[in-house]
């Protein structure tokens, strides 16, 4: 059984049967969509691909794990007209995949394509829901913060876990309307201290001028804090569409990060950006009192 990677460009093994399976999965056995193989036909065409006798067709290229095989069935995983993975079948015998073999598997793989959305929707739905409890309470406990550095740290370190522990790191504005550091959770490979953000920085400036969060699945050549960062999300605070600072959420991880989590980031952003601009307040009532 394969699965479509979160970038959809690779065919990634997730379950195999027998012995030469669990040494597949063992090596990370993952072929690209679109390929000459007969899973990156399949995921690529999104119909069946079947070779009766793989000894007659020259294209064919036998898996060094699996030299017995004489024929081969790749069914796609379709979800409406989306492919999510594929079911590969491979026989040591010539002509073991029927028509009628073929419609079973067919029905097979719709069946496993609703199965699979169905416990990813539920999962999904369960992991919001806990991400979503905590980030309230996070929010609840840093404005309840003496300080603005304790609620910034507050931030940082509570999220971090949360966020699969990826490296957090929050900017806020200084007079110069400079993006200036504040604090940060990981990023021990990187020095930030001092460390200003231009707003003209592709990606913090595309969050910073469309006035919401930026989504990076995969680093490409876009710049980030980290050199090991391979995806991000970057969250700008606004209070009345003024800027007030940004969170950078970066991962080690390709596709770390979803939509749902960029909305859940984009929300919590907000209650950020009102404890940040109720602290400012009341430093300047403390100000003007003293």
């Amino acid at each position: 059984v394969f699965e479509i990677d979160p970038l959809g460009e690779y065919a990634v093994l997730r379950e195999a049967a027998g012995e030469i399976g669990a040494e597949m999965l063992k090596i990370g056995h993952k072929l690209a969509i679109g390929s000459k193989s007969l899973v990156g036909q399949a995921t690529g065409q999104g119909i069946p691909v079947v070779i009766e006798d793989v000894t007659k067709d020259p294209n064919y290229y036998p898996n060094p794990l699996l030299p017995e095989t004489r024929a081969e069935m790749v069914v796609p995983v379709k979800l409406g007209n989306r492919i999510i993975g594929a079911l590969d079948v491979q026989s040591t015998q010539v002509n073991a995949f029927p028509p009628e073999v073929v419609d079973v598997m067919q029905i097979l793989s719709d069946q496993l394509a609703i199965a699979t959305s169905n416990a990813q929707l539920f999962a999904r739905t369960q992991t919001n829901l806990n991400k979503s409890r905590a980030i309230n309470q996070i929010a609840t406990s840093a404005a309840s913060s003496t300080t603005m550095e304790d609620a910034l740290d507050l931030i940082a370190t509570q999220l971090q876990p949360i966020m699969n522990n990826a490296n957090i790191a929050i900017f806020l504005t200084n007079q110069k309307k400079e993006l200036e550091f504040r604090v940060a959770a990981g990023f021990e490979d990187t020095n930030l201290s001092g460390k200003i953000l231009a707003q003209h920085d592709s990606l913090l400036g595309q969050a910073v001028m469309e006035l919401g969060p930026v989504l990076l699945r995969s680093r490409g050549e876009e710049e980030t804090l980290s050199r090991s960062t391979q995806s991000a999300m970057l969250i700008p605070f606004h209070f009345s569409e003024n800027l007030l600072g940004a969170m950078c959420i970066e991962s080690n991880q390709v596709a770390a990060f979803d939509q749902n989590e960029l909305e859940l980031m984009f929300n919590f952003g907000n209650m950020i950006a009102a404890i940040i601009y109720n602290n400012r307040l009341i430093a300047q009532v403390r100000r003007q009192a003293e």
